[in-house]
């Protein structure tokens, strides 16, 4: 059988909005695959803001090495200083193995390459049994979130069940961090986790946010979107913040509003209103969490100057950031300091601080379950899947 050319996407690594999709001549045939090893290639791809993020958080995190160029990207596109892949969580399948606990046919979701270029990995299991952990040499710098994979049995029929997986590919990660949030790093029931990692002071009086007002910046995004569905569905009444307030775009307005998660729904610019302690419940002795899931160009900075004297005390969460924004935050550059109230969330550190307090093997189980969960129910109201198929719709976006 006469195999495909493969192609993959790679970005301009100063300008993420600038893709391309490159065909791999020279791909055929393939080294043979060292022991304990994996061939894979993806199958279901998920396009969302997530992948910006990643984008730029590429150098600080490694992110742009966690699957680097094949050996058959021409020129330009080889060129590892100006491009880079960064990638999607996603469904492969093992195309080839010499691992006795993943055989041909085996499905995995996780962090996977963007195209339809076969890659290998060595793996092993993980110590909850589901997962497989990536030990190649290439991988042992990287965040442990992006070695973990989960796995699933030949016989699994992803067409078949696409709406359940095309959910895991497009959210289920970013449900995860917020889960997290709510779970450890804002916890009433378990010991809390900072949510930059356990190394952090986290007192709980940080955590309580019992009758706070939750300001939350970009909710149209998938991990805005989860967060505010974690208070509303997941805490107890008494636990929960007096209001959860969205603040986001004129156009997505009508999306938020639909959600039923959010008690007013704001746009960016009304940070100018002269009172806005009315629309937000707040006064002198309330505590303020200003989160920001990738906000539009210095909203952040925006609303959490306003914010301070309308509130007791004010604390911002930094989660996600917007495409278009170029560099670090002002807010972000003060997120060292404990004193400055500012915290930014790393969901690597995070879930390695849940792990540690609840055990892997529960974490995961507790977590699949909440997910299944949100997934059963409908997820949010009105968030639709799209579904595109093969690679000139990835180039088209």
């Amino acid at each position: 059988m006469v195999e495909s050319t493969p192609l993959t996407q790679t970005l301009e690594k100063s300008d993420n909005t600038k893709q391309y999709v490159v065909s791999l001549p020279g791909t055929y045939p393939l080294r043979p695959l060292e022991p304990n090893a994996i061939r894979i290639r993806s199958i279901i791809l998920s396009l969302t803001a997530n992948n910006f993020t990643h984008a730029r958080l590429g150098y600080i995190l490694g992110l742009w090495d966690v699957w680097p160029a094949p050996p058959s990207l021409p020129s330009p596109y080889n060129d590892t200083q100006k491009y880079g892949r960064i990638l999607p969580w996603s469904y492969a399948e093992v195309i080839g193995s010499t691992s006795l606990h993943f055989p041909a046919g085996t499905k995995l979701w996780g962090y996977m390459p963007l195209g339809t270029h076969p890659e290998d990995l060595e793996v092993t299991i993980g110590h909850a049994s589901e997962h497989s952990l990536e030990v190649s040499e290439r991988g042992r710098h990287l965040l442990s979130i992006y070695n973990r994979y989960l796995a699933y049995p030949p016989d699994t029929d992803l067409p078949t069940g696409k709406h359940s997986f095309g959910w895991d590919a497009m959210m289920r990660v970013l449900f995860e961090s917020s889960y997290m949030l709510s779970r450890c790093g804002f916890s009433w029931a378990e010991m809390p986790v900072h949510p930059l990692g356990t190394k952090m002071r986290w007192s709980n009086d940080d955590t309580d946010i019992a009758d706070a007002v939750a300001v939350l910046l970009a909710l149209s995004r998938k991990t805005g979107l989860s967060f505010p569905y974690q208070l509303r569905h997941g805490w107890l009444v008494s636990k929960q913040p007096r209001k959860a307030i969205a603040v986001g775009l004129a156009k997505s307005r009508v999306f938020s509003e639909i959600a039923g998660l959010f008690d007013e729904v704001l746009l960016y610019d009304d940070f100018t209103k002269s009172d806005l302690s009315g629309p937000l419940g707040t006064d002198k002795a309330t505590k303020v969490l200003l989160s920001n899931f990738g906000a539009t160009s210095e909203a952040d900075e925006k609303w959490a100057s306003v914010l301070k004297p309308l509130s007791a005390r004010l604390q911002v969460l930094l989660i996600g950031s917007h495409p278009k924004v170029k560099g670090r935050g002002k807010l972000a550059t003060h997120a060292k300091d404990p004193a400055s109230g500012i915290v930014q969330m790393n969901m690597t550190e995070l879930r390695g601080g849940a792990i540690v307090t609840e055990g892997e093997a529960r974490h995961f189980d507790l977590f699949d379950a909440e997910w299944t969960r949100f997934k059963s129910e409908g997820a949010v109201p009105g968030l639709k899947l799209t579904w595109g198929k093969g690679m000139d719709q990835i180039r088209k976006g």
